[in-house]
């Protein structure tokens, strides 16, 4: 990171230090710091163009072209092979066909399985797009890359977030939905689990609550869900997305122990930057 940073972002002959996930500004922004900022002056022939807050976005079902009602699982990714994101369609779609055919109104889907993230391998974003095309129930949408300001709006907005990798390492995506208490729906591998391992280890820590004890729902876990299979996370899906009492009372309830886990996460991060700030310092 250092190393692509912007010519003038770090003062010479000093120390840096970067926390995990930090962006760097352009360099427009960047160039000169530490000394007398460089602003370009304004034009007063040019209007200045302001811009657009989160406030004055779309929300996640306008969007969607659907009522703030409808029940919608968020699965952020950038397009490409690994994120496996055709894993569920096929299951998803099975059931909102049979949930559809059992409910007064057959015309519109029971939920909306919404991937939102940028294209990162052409030839998968395209066979994603063509299979998502052939959707006749309405029960999936492909949005496009948006800010990460927006996609945390989105995440909050949803009933779950949904990771469907085939492999991670720690999923940005699902500790950001534990940050903004949405609940994590997630396949079944190493990567995800030890996350919610994590959390839920950081929220024992952050208020002294085990937790041993929560709802036997399928796939469920003290943060989350896991499946190993995605028929499976479909009808959990399904259940969750009409309601069903044990099922919501599970999410729930996971929900609020991966954001206690997140601010135990995140409180630990603060300490150990503020140690580092202190030793440099002495």
């Amino acid at each position: 990171m250092v190393a692509a940073a912007p010519p003038g972002t770090f003062p010479p002959g000093k120390t840096v230090v970067i926390a995990q996930g930090v962006q760097l500004l352009k360099e427009e922004q960047t160039h000169g710091m530490g000394t007398q900022s460089q602003q370009p002056e304004h034009d007063e022939t040019e209007p200045e163009t302001k811009k657009p807050s989160l406030n004055r976005q779309e929300s996640l079902h306008c969007v969607l072209g659907v009522s703030k009602s409808m029940p919608v699982f968020l699965c952020p990714a950038g397009l490409r092979p690994v994120k496996d994101l055709l894993w569920a369609v096929d299951a998803l779609e099975a059931v909102s066909e049979r949930t559809s055919s059992t409910t007064k109104n057959k015309h519109n889907p029971p939920f909306v399985f919404a991937i939102v993230g940028p294209v990162l391998d052409e030839a998968y974003a395209e066979a994603v797009a063509n299979r998502i095309a052939k959707n006749a129930t309405k029960t999936l949408a492909l949005l496009p890359a948006v800010s990460r300001a927006t996609t945390l709006a989105y995440a909050k907005a949803s009933i779950c977030v949904l990771n469907t990798s085939l492999s991670e390492g720690q999923s940005g995506a699902l500790l950001e939905a534990a940050g903004v208490g949405t609940a994590i729906f997630a396949r079944d591998i190493p990567g995800n689990r030890a996350l919610l391992e994590l959390l839920d280890v950081a929220a024992r820590g952050f208020d002294g609550d085990d937790f041993s004890s929560y709802e036997k729902v399928q796939g469920a876990h003290p943060c989350g869900f896991l499946f190993s299979n995605p028929e499976t996370l479909a009808e959990t899906l399904a259940l969750l997305s009409m309601g069903d009492a044990t099922t919501v009372n599970a999410a729930t309830r996971a929900a609020q122990r991966a954001r206690r886990g997140a601010e135990g996460l995140a409180q630990r991060e603060r300490d150990g930057w503020r140690d580092v700030a202190a030793s440099l310092l002495q």
